[in-house]
């Protein structure tokens, strides 16, 4: 039997759980979550992770991109399709010639 692959809202998850260490708590808000409003996706994110994390979401349904700063400074990319981030179209970066 074939492994079944990670839902969308499993890939929130699992977001989560790689900028706090575990996964959270209440799983309600990001299950329930409608994946076509980036302002409710990015609710969703505050509530569970709390307001002092920074949540960005952005793309394209079909390529929703979701940045969560981490208190190190750093940030935790994940792209909801599943898809890595070397396949996605990047605009040229300030060194690019």
């Amino acid at each position: 039997m074939r492994d079944l692959l990670p839902s969308v809202h499993d890939r929130l998850l699992y977001a989560c759980a790689h900028v706090t260490g575990c996964m959270p708590p209440r799983r309600e808000p990001l299950a329930a979550v409608p994946l076509e409003d980036p302002n409710a996706l990015r609710a969703a994110l505050s509530l569970t992770l709390g307001k002092e994390r920074t949540v960005v979401v952005t793309g394209t349904l079909d390529r929703r991109l979701v940045l969560i700063a981490q208190p190190s400074g750093q940030w935790t990319a994940a792209d909801l399709s599943g898809q890595p981030h070397r396949s996605r179209a990047w605009p040229p970066g300030p060194l690019a010639t």
